[in-house]
């Protein structure tokens, strides 16, 4: 085999291989030798044909070699190598000279040693090194340039070794269609590749809901010797993005204004040149057509025996709309607002009187005002009140969130005991969120295991001899953190969490979840919809966020008091809640 491999020009096309698992990225182990090449433990060699060989015997190779040298491969490869440091630049340009119909093929590369005085004289050379890439030309015609770039160790024998790229099938026989061999060229690094992207393309859409953008495309450059990063987006000359995706969508749009757009390749060794330009002119942009549907259905009635105590139950349907977020509802009684951020479909009204007459309207309230009011619906009350206990309510109920509160953050609620009753009381239940939470004889609870960031509605009921009471009023209290709250965690759903605190002067800070990164718009707006400050506008990975608004526009300038809305726009996420700046 020595004598083979030392004479190339007399056999310029035998590869000797063999699969010894020396080195520090030893090739495949014995096994997938034995199955990769059909090999018993000697030598495969491997030619410009489509025939393996196994045999000690040197002139069975000769032999094998003389008829199958001149069989026709269906393709060339032409081998360089340049040696810079400890870095090996193989280069392979394969052209296609017919078509092949073998699927699942790859290109090899090998470094091999000579092993002359370590192994017997059966063999030639050990692969030291080894990679491969997927190879994709099947069509006569075609002509492409595979890179790699291999490490070196210091201590070898250059002149021992030889750089191998073969051309392979890895189905069926695994049958090899060209191979080449040469020396290590020892020079200089060539010079890095750095195309610019290609076919940069823009689209301007027009979305009902006034999310227009503009959507670029491109394709990927040409580079060979360094690592393509990222790209960078440019918009009228300023830099607008870096993705890493071949594409980025542009919301930051105004009419009548002309854009011009280039992309920039950004590489391990440097950036390329810009792609060709392109221009795109944005006209007039249309107002999205907003709908601010009213409830539906609405229905009323009067119930006298509940355990709720006698009552008007009112109803309705969810209200169609369009281009818009619905918030909440305002019940309105004898033409005054009752109660505001009704989050479900049904209310009941328990703060009637015998002998009264009530008139209810409902109002939808979205991110862009509220609805008409719906029709009138009239309840005539007669007398609710027959002799019996008199159950009287907990009174002025008022709740906190002390995050600073020792040990731990919590809901303080504290009210006052009831005016009258004609029979005992016992104690109070304190409700959260509708449900039964905690019962006491105090005046005061303290609440550690409230949901962190979120606000929660408590009420309070006294607890008699006889039966119990009404509610107290309800309170709204926003939470901050709660003392396991663990930031790292990566959230199951993405989600929008309530801002804290909530009134607030002059800051508060709005959370939210991501289940999975994604690009992030998170912004303020007033009552009229205009936007007011852009939070966030980035890609943000996984995980728990929070983000400050310390109450100032885009311009810097501080906010009057009032309602304000923040929003949150993911990929495949929407919502909007509600805050209010109180000064």
């Amino acid at each position: 085999m020595r004598v083979l491999a030392d004479d190339p020009g007399s056999y310029p096309y035998l590869i000797p291989l063999i699969w010894q698992g020396d080195g520090p990225n030893p090739s495949p182990n014995f096994s997938q030798r034995f199955s990769f090449y059909q090999g018993t433990g000697y030598p495969t060699v491997q030619w410009n044909g489509t025939h393996d060989l196994w045999q000690p015997n040197v002139s069975t190779y000769v032999a094998a070699y003389n008829q199958f040298v001149n069989l026709p491969s269906p393709l060339t490869v032409e081998l360089s190598t340049n040696l810079s440091g400890n870095i090996l630049y193989a280069s392979a340009t394969v052209e296609m000279l017919d078509n092949i119909t073998t699927t699942n093929n790859r290109i090899q590369f090998f470094v091999t040693r000579n092993l002359d005085g370590i192994q017997s004289p059966n063999y030639f050379a050990s692969v030291v090194r080894y990679h491969e890439q997927n190879f994709g030309l099947t069509t006569a015609g075609q002509t492409e340039t595979f890179e790699q770039e291999i490490t070196i160790e210091s201590s070898w024998d250059i002149e021992a070794m030889r750089v191998i790229a073969i051309v392979q099938t890895y189905s069926g026989n695994r049958q090899i269609h060209q191979a080449a061999m040469v020396n290590i060229n020892q020079g200089p690094p060539p010079d890095p590749i750095m195309g610019a992207p290609q076919n940069l393309n823009a689209t301007l859409n027009i979305i009902q809901s006034g999310d227009h953008n503009i959507y670029l495309t491109w394709t990927a450059p040409e580079y060979a010797h360094t690592t393509l990063l990222n790209y960078k987006v440019f918009r009228n000359d300023e830099l607008v993005d870096s993705p890493t995706t071949l594409n980025y969508r542009d919301f930051e749009l105004e009419e009548y204004t002309t854009y011009t757009y280039y992309v920039v390749a950004v590489y391990s060794h440097g950036e390329s040149e810009p792609s060709e330009p392109f221009i795109i002119e944005v006209e007039e942009l249309p107002e999205p057509e907003i709908v601010l549907g009213i409830p539906r259905e609405v229905a009323a009635h009067l119930v006298t025996e509940s355990d709720d105590g006698p009552h008007v139950f009112i109803r309705w349907e969810t209200p169609i709309y369009q281009y818009t977020t619905l918030l909440f509802y305002i019940l309105y009684r004898n033409d005054i607002e009752y109660e505001e951020e009704i989050y479900d479909t049904i209310f009941l009204d328990k703060g009637i009187s015998s002998f009264q007459t009530y008139q209810y309207q409902l109002t939808a309230y979205y991110t862009d005002g509220e609805s008409e009011r719906t029709e009138s619906i009239e309840i005539i009350v007669g007398d609710i009140n027959p002799p019996g206990p008199i159950f009287g309510e907990p009174r002025n109920l008022e709740g906190v969130f002390d995050e600073e509160r020792d040990p731990t953050p919590s809901v303080v609620l504290n009210w006052e005991e009831p005016i009258y009753a004609n029979t005992t009381l016992t104690g109070y239940r304190i409700f959260r969120d509708g449900s039964p939470l905690f019962d006491t004889t105090y005046l005061e609870f303290t609440d550690t295991s409230y949901n962190a960031f979120t606000t929660h509605n408590y009420y309070v009921v006294a607890i008699y001899t006889d039966g119990q009471s009404g509610h107290s009023n309800t309170v709204s209290v926003t939470t901050g953190a709660s003392s396991d709250f663990d930031p790292t965690i990566v959230p199951n759903t993405t989600r929008l969490g309530n801002n804290y605190p909530n009134p607030f002067n002059p800051s508060t800070t709005i959370y939210f979840d991501l289940h999975q990164s994604s690009r992030v718009i998170l912004e303020v707006f007033n009552l009229r919809g205009q936007t007011i400050k852009t939070l966030v506008n980035t890609t943000l990975s996984a995980g728990r966020h929070t983000k400050e608004w310390n109450g100032l526009d885009e311009s810097g300038e501080s906010v009057g008091s009032g309602i304000y809305f923040y929003r949150l726009h993911t990929e495949d996420f929407l919502e909007v809640k509600r805050m209010v700046l109180m000064k």
